[in-house]
């Protein structure tokens, strides 16, 4: 769990350095539009990628790669609203 907390954390750092460069400053809804950008163009592909390697089910690309879409979603909210 710890681990998990640092990546994640990490995570956030990129999508305040993103925030920043990108001068979105727009609120809540910002913060969706970027989480969801992100985290669809990125983590879940990224996901997938590893997952048609590895022959997973077409059902764990879609729990895990939901499960880091969400989280930089609510990631990026806060972080939009904080500004």
């Amino acid at each position: 769990m710890f681990m998990s907390f640092i990546l994640m954390f990490i995570v956030t750092i990129g999508l305040a350095i993103i925030i920043y460069r990108a001068g979105i400053n727009g609120g809540a809804l910002s913060g969706v539009k970027l989480g969801l950008t992100t985290g669809l163009f990125f983590s879940a592909t990224a996901i997938s990628i590893t997952y048609l390697y590895l022959k997973r089910p077409i059902g764990l690309h879609f729990i895990d790669g939901l499960y880091h879409v969400v989280g930089q979603v609510i990631a990026a909210v806060i972080l939009c609203a904080w500004q």
